[in-house]
């Protein structure tokens, strides 16, 4: 008898680990299967021109790219590009800034072109995230203040960014992006602006504005794809 029970427990053990390891199998069988489909798409290619003192850019980063990021990052190629309206100007070996919300909005655009540089948008988003919240509104605090405060709680290396505005790295890099932003046809009026695969359209703008962000962006990534498996 206890031969017996001892048997039925073997073999119901045995059968629950096979179901177990079935599911795990066929579950990781999926999640291979999706990763090489989406391996094998094309991206589409979302630049984001924005300024970080802009409320109306504030409002797009807080309200539609960032809280969607992890949504569409697997079917994007996002670009940030923190100029805007403003202006550059060589002066001898260097260059001059003047943005449309005065020194403070150049200074963090420079503060986020170095965290866009020295890190991934997986831990850029989170810090941008953070600057823009503390920076809306009417009273603005310390730009430095709030990006250091930021870099802290996001676990980026302050210094490493500090170190790179207060060179002439920080500045090429604000350059690069000014360049890209005064490259853009038909010109950019409206900040942020923002351009699926290199074509700007009213309709994609609003929608990534008002609309809804990551059906716009999964709708343009399948018609894509289809396309081009055609």
């Amino acid at each position: 008898m206890v031969n017996h029970q001892l048997f039925l427990y073997s073999t119901f053990s045995m059968i629950i680990l096979f179901i177990c390891w079935s599911w795990t199998t066929a579950s990781e069988l999926e999640q291979i299967i999706n990763n090489n489909d989406n391996t094998n798409k094309s991206k589409i290619k979302v630049d984001v021109y924005y300024e970080t003192l802009c409320p109306d850019s504030i409002q797009f980063l807080l309200r539609q790219l960032v809280p969607n990021y992890d949504r569409i990052k697997d079917k994007a190629d996002l670009r940030l590009y923190p100029f805007g309206k403003a202006q550059f100007f060589e002066s001898g070996n260097s260059y001059e800034f003047y943005c449309q919300h005065g020194p403070k909005e150049c200074r963090g655009n420079m503060i986020h072109c170095c965290v866009l540089h020295q890190n991934s948008y997986d831990v850029s988003l989170p810090f941008i995230k953070c600057m823009e919240k503390e920076l809306y509104g009417l009273r603005r605090p310390d730009v430095d203040f709030v990006a250091q405060k930021c870099a802290n709680w996001t676990n980026i290396d302050w210094k490493h960014v500090d170190d790179c505005t207060t060179t002439n790295l920080g500045k090429q890099l604000l350059v690069d992006a000014g360049r890209k932003t005064k490259a853009v046809k038909p010109k950019i009026t409206f900040i942020p602006t923002i351009i699926l695969d290199e074509k700007y359209s009213e309709r994609i703008q609003d929608q990534a504005l008002y609309g809804d962000f990551v059906k716009l962006i999964e709708n343009h990534y399948n018609k894509k794809n289809e396309h081009e498996t055609k």
